[in-house]
């Protein structure tokens, strides 16, 4: 190859890289000044009417703050991106209704109560209706029985009421490796659940009796949601996961259907028909898991495998 063919071919392959970077830039600027705004695009998704019907996903592993996209996609469920989405909804007057959608195994107790809450707000102003996808247990179905009509597939798989928290037992591993923490505290209890020592049957009662708490919590909510005594839904709460048609059963979800008929419940509660409305849900473009808002990083991702997130969890754990 000649001289002048090879400057040819790195003035090319450096233009390509100059509009690589250029178009990173572009996105990046995009998903940032949807940050900023706090406004969420609207797409549709069928129909072509004058009012709106809006779906708000809860997907994936429920958890504080904003969601955390990757290369493939959201890294689960954000309290912060989902209330900011019911609030987007709640303020649009040409949305009548509201489908929540629900695919998640749950997640932290405090998120999940975020979400929860701003359910009831939504339904005090609009309808609401939950649709269940594969999984909407634990902290899910804690979101999905606020609704006031609540769909089920057959073979979703939902319930899971209960807590839990995962502490684990670190001090053989840390011996081998000759690690020997050294722990200064002003409080007895301060470091209660330590992971590199076994726990005192005392600090085994103070988690027992906070998990106890979140569990009343929780049944109490989904009573209210359910408009069921609280007695009642005590009975089908030992963190068991039931099948859709089960949870029908038991009355934790109203019917069996799909989204197109939580779609059509929607409708009905916001009297209106399908040549009136269209159906619209809320996204925020980020690129493809660009930085900053880029993959979690490998300490959080160890971190969530050795179970080291101390806080309470209404998690379904298969």
């Amino acid at each position: 190859m000649t001289r002048r063919a090879w400057t040819v071919l790195l003035l090319s392959i450096g233009g390509i890289v100059l509009l690589v970077f250029i178009g990173i830039g572009v996105v990046a600027a995009v998903a940032l000044s949807n940050l900023v705004t706090g406004e969420w695009e609207e797409h549709r998704l069928q129909g072509e009417g004058a009012e709106k019907v809006a779906v708000i996903r809860v997907d994936g592993e429920i958890h504080g703050g904003e969601g955390e996209p990757s290369l493939f996609g959201s890294g689960g469920a954000g309290a912060r991106d989902i209330t900011g989405q019911i609030q987007q909804a709640i303020d649009d007057d040409q949305v009548k209704a509201v489908v929540i959608r629900v695919d998640s195994p749950g997640g932290a107790v405090v998120a999940s109560d975020e979400i929860a809450r701003a359910v009831q707000r939504l339904r005090e102003r609009k309808p609401v209706v939950a649709s269940m996808g594969d999984l909407a247990a634990s902290g899910g179905y804690y979101i999905a029985s606020q609704a006031q009509r609540v769909f089920a597939n057959a073979g979703t798989v939902t319930g899971s009421i209960g807590v839990i928290a995962l502490l684990p037992n670190l001090e053989g591993t840390a011996e081998k490796l000759g690690i020997r923490p050294v722990v200064l505290k002003s409080g007895e209890l301060k470091d209660v659940g330590s992971p590199f020592r076994e726990m005192r049957p005392e600090e085994r009662d103070l988690y027992q009796n906070l998990l106890d708490e979140a569990h009343t919590q929780f049944i109490e909510a989904v009573a209210e949601g359910r408009d069921e005594e609280v007695s009642a839904i005590r009975r089908l709460a030992d963190g068991r996961p039931y099948s859709g048609r089960q949870a029908e059963r038991n009355g934790l979800v109203d019917e069996l259907g799909d989204l197109d008929d939580a779609y059509d419940a929607a409708l009905e509660l916001a009297e209106l028909r399908r040549d009136e409305a269209r159906l619209v849900e809320y996204r925020r473009d980020a690129g493809f898991g660009l930085f900053p808002f880029g993959l979690r990083s490998p300490a959080d991702e160890v971190k969530k495998e050795l179970g080291l997130d101390f806080g309470l969890q209404y998690l379904y754990l298969p």
